[in-house]
Formats: C-alpha cells, sequence, structure tokens
C-alpha cells in the first residue's frame, strides 16, 4: 500500500470514529428525553389515581357528582344509595316475617348482593338496582306534578318528617352505631347524611301527597262502580266452601306403594264426594278420617274455609267453585299429585253488604297472665263507660273521652274506624259491629285479645262492593296516568353510578 492511500484509510478511520461518537451522543440525548417525558406522563397519572382514590374516599365522590338522570333532574350516588338501601331494607323486612332465621337461605346479609341470585337472569343487586330506580323515576315525577299543582308538605308532613329525624338521633346507638353519620353510611350506603338523607324523605312524603290528591279527585258514580264489579266478579266474590284432603302418598313401611295409596286415596275421596249436602259432607268425612284425626272433625271445624278470596284457593278448585250455576251443598272430587280434595260448596258472597263506621276506647290489659290486671282494665273500662253514660251520651262527647283515654292507634280520631268490613277486625269486634239489628249509637263494652273496649256504633256506610270496585278503579287509572308520565322521564347512568350501591 502507498504512503497516500494509507493516508487516506487513516482519515476515513478517523471520521468514522467521530460519526460513531456524535451518534451514541445523539441517541444518549434522546434516551434522556423520552425518560422526562415517561417520568412526567407517569406522574400525572399517579396523580389521577390519588386524586380518584382521595375521591372516591371522601363524601364528595358521593355527593357531589352526578351518578344519573332522569328527566332533567340530577341525582347523586348518594341519592340512588338511599332508594337502593330503603328497596333493600323493605324487602328483607318483609321476607324475615314470613321465613324467619332461614331468610339466609333466600337473601344472606352477610354475602355481596351480586353473587346471590333474584332469579334465573338476575343478582339480586340487579333486581334492588331496577326497583331503586323505578321509585326514583316515580318520586320525580310525581314531586314534578306537585309543584305544578302548587302542592306543598302540609304541617303534619313537616312534623313526621321531624320525628322520623329525632327517633334516628335518639337511636342510632342502639343498632351499634357510634355516630349518626355512622349509621347513615351503614345503613343507607355511603354517601348517605342527614342532610340528604332529609331531602330525599321529604320528595316521598311530597310524592305521596300528590298521588294521595290525584285519588282523591277521581270521581265515580254507583253505577260505574257496580258496572266494573259485575265485570270482574269472578276476583272479588268471596267463597265459603268446606274441603277435605285423602293423602295418597305411598307408606313405604307397610308395603303400599303409590299406585296403590292413590287407588285407595280415590275410593275413599269417592266416597265422601257422594255427599248431596252440607251435613252428610260432615258425617262421611268424621267416618273416613283416621282415628287419631277424628277428633279435629268431630264438629266440622277442620274443614270449613269462611268468605276466601278467589286469588287465595287452588286454581283448580276456585274455578269450580266459581262456576255459574254452583248451588250450596255441591261436592266435587279433585285429583292432585298425590292425593285427592273433597269440596262441599256452601255460598259466595259478592260483597253487598253495608261496611260500618264505629268508635271505640281500648283498654289494654297490661298483664294478660295475671287475672289482677285483667279486673283493673275491665274495671276501667266499666268507669269509663259510666262516665260517659253519666254525661251528654253523645258520639262528640265519646270522641272526647276516647282522645284522652284509649290505647288504639285511632284514639286521635275520636276513636273512629271508618268503613270497615268484614275480616277486618278480631272476631270480637266485628260481631258486635255486623251483629242482627245494630243500630246508630249502640254502646257497650267487649272483650279481645287486645283488652277491653268501649264501643260506639255510628252507622252504616257504602256497600263494599263499590269500596273494593273505586279501589281497583283507582289503582288502574293511577297506573295507566303513570306510564304515560314515564316516557318524559328518561333514566340516564352516568360513570360514577358504577361505585354505587
Amino acid at each position: 500500500m502507498g504512503a497516500s492511500q494509507e493516508k487516506k484509510k487513516r482519515q476515513e478511520m478517523k471520521s468514522s470514529g467521530i460519526d460513531r461518537r456524535q451518534e451514541r451522543n445523539e441517541k444518549l440525548e434522546k434516551e434522556k428525553r423520552r425518560s422526562r417525558r415517561n417520568n412526567t406522563i407517569v406522574g400525572s397519572i399517579v396523580a389521577v389515581v390519588l386524586i380518584a382514590v382521595i375521591l372516591i374516599n371522601s363524601n364528595l365522590f358521593y355527593t357531589g357528582l352526578t351518578a344519573l338522570t332522569i328527566g332533567d333532574k340530577q341525582y347523586t350516588v348518594a341519592d340512588f344509595n338511599y332508594y337502593y338501601y330503603s328497596t333493600y331494607h323493605n324487602m328483607y323486612s318483609s321476607l324475615y316475617q314470613y321465613y324467619g332465621e332461614s331468610i339466609s337461605q333466600l337473601l344472606d346479609s352477610r354475602r355481596p348482593l351480586k353473587d346471590q341470585m333474584y332469579d334465573e337472569t338476575r343478582s339480586w343487586a340487579d333486581y334492588f338496582e331496577e326497583v331503586a330506580l323505578s321509585n326514583m323515576r316515580e318520586v320525580t315525577l310525581l314531586c314534578d306534578a306537585a309543584e305544578k299543582a302548587g302542592l306543598t308538605l302540609k304541617q303534619e308532613d313537616i312534623d313526621s318528617i321531624d320525628q322520623s329525624m329525632e327517633d334516628i338521633k335518639n337511636n342510632y346507638s342502639s343498632y351499634g352505631y357510634s355516630s349518626l353519620s355512622g349509621f347513615f353510611a351503614g345503613v343507607y350506603g355511603r354517601g348517605v347524611n342527614e342532610k340528604n338523607y332529609r331531602k330525599n324523605l321529604e320528595n316521598d312524603h311530597l310524592a305521596n301527597l300528590y298521588v294521595k290528591n290525584l285519588i282523591e279527585n277521581m270521581e265515580y258514580t254507583d253505577a260505574e262502580l257496580s258496572e266494573y264489579y259485575n265485570e270482574h266478579r269472578d276476583q272479588y266474590d268471596l267463597l265459603t266452601y268446606r274441603r277435605y284432603y285423602v293423602s295418597g302418598l305411598a307408606d313405604e313401611e307397610n308395603g303400599i306403594d303409590s299406585e296403590a295409596a292413590m287407588a285407595a286415596a280415590k275410593e275413599i275421596a269417592e266416597a265422601i264426594g257422594a255427599a248431596k249436602n252440607e251435613q252428610e259432607f260432615n258425617d262421611l268425612v268424621y267416618q273416613y278420617a283416621p282415628e287419631d284425626k277424628k277428633e279435629t272433625y268431630a264438629d266440622g271445624a277442620g274443614t270449613i274455609y269462611s268468605n276466601q278470596s278467589p286469588s287465595s284457593i287452588i286454581e283448580d278448585h276456585a274455578k269450580w267453585l266459581l262456576e255459574d250455576d254452583r248451588a250450596e251443598g255441591d261436592v266435587t272430587v279433585i285429583e292432585s299429585s298425590s292425593g285427592y280434595y273433597v269440596l262441599c260448596f256452601l255460598s259466595r258472597n259478592d260483597n253487598s253488604y253495608n261496611t260500618v263506621n264505629v268508635r271505640h276506647i281500648l283498654i289494654p290489659i297490661e298483664d294478660t297472665s295475671d287475672e289482677t290486671s285483667e279486673e283493673m282494665a275491665k274495671e276501667k273500662a266499666e268507669m269509663l263507660y259510666k262516665v260517659w253514660q253519666s254525661g251528654d251520651a253523645t258520639e262528640d262527647s265519646f270522641a272526647e273521652l276516647a282522645k284522652a283515654n284509649s290505647s288504639d292507634g285511632s284514639a286521635s280520631n275520636g276513636g273512629l274506624y271508618e268503613k270497615v268490613r268484614l275480616g277486618q277486625m278480631v272476631k270480637e269486634f266485628e260481631d258486635w259491629c255486623f251483629a242482627k239489628g245494630r243500630k246508630p249509637g249502640d254502646t257497650g263494652i267487649v272483650k279481645t285479645q287486645y283488652g277491653y273496649h268501649i264501643m260506639y256504633f255510628s252507622g252504616e256506610s257504602k256497600p263494599y262492593r263499590l269500596l273494593v270496585a273505586r279501589s281497583a278503579m283507582e289503582s288502574e287509572n293511577y297506573s295507566q296516568w303513570l306510564e304515560e308520565q314515564k316516557q318524559n322521564y328518561e333514566i340516564s347512568k352516568k360513570f360514577s353510578m358504577r361505585f354505587a350501591g
């Protein structure tokens, strides 16, 4: 290689080295700039996350952000939680009254609601959300309607709300809460506090006030009510009948299989079904009843069903009982999956009887196991009765005596119960009210499980069938009105609804 070529090669190598160093420096500078950008982005994300965490763990997230809109009304997570947990508590209380401690098999308060199924497609959380949203929409449109109609809460509503708030303040510790704020959040969900709880409670009262006003202004003639009842009488007439069940279950211990058991049950049922009237029915039931149960059927009390609503009767049984040509003493046999029923028709009540208005003064027996306590209640009732008799002895004076002395909830209204129907009161009270020949101004003393009642008969009221029809028509008309209004109150959920419930 010549000297000139070597010189050229050295120059190329030198130039290449410089370029490589420059390239490395440029790459290093780019990495520094990228790192600074990434740090800035990560810092921003962390800041956003921290802010979100702070918001979620503060009431501001639940009370300051819109979770949903209904029509043009905005609601927070706290507002939704009020209705959601109100629905939950009402349902739980209702189920507990029926199932008792077994309620956990249906609705377990210790498990997340989203993990428990209400039906085949919805969890309990889904169901409570649906009902809560439906209730919120109804309250919203009713409050709007009340505002347009110029309705405001009455003093009695305000007093009721004040009392509810006072009761909570006085009793939250008895529910295991150390503070009032803890009670509201624990019972009604995050974000619910004294202020928004009262606001929603006031809305509930105003909505109810409008419904009451709306229904009171619905007018129907007696002819319209009577026509409606007649068209739906199979729903509302009351049925009185006798029923006896003959079991057809297998008895494996005695070598009786299902087929043989059903055949034996059918034979007995048909023998009883041959009865021509009520007395023969009773006699045959007693004759064929198992020895260990004969006492139950000795006087006929074990088979009687009085004034039953068709909806409460087994469908096939109701269908037979409601047939137009059904007559007193008719008997039939109806097969079931595990035996046979024998029915004896007695009567069909078309609810044409008059309801009654009655006043009473209740003197309770403080200790029903103590004869002295019972005697004291009786003596007080007799004493008050004599006080009334020795005075003006008018309905007005009776009402004043009731206000001052009755332990019943009707005391503030002078002990008055209006439009009392059959089956509404305990038997002794009802028997006195509907006794044959009862007339306005009749008085007396009646003993029931609640104590001694000083009675005053004010008089008869509307036929019950018209009241039944009116209630049904009011419900139908209100439901129709409500569905029409809902069209203007669409529900729109926002992002923060994800944190509700």
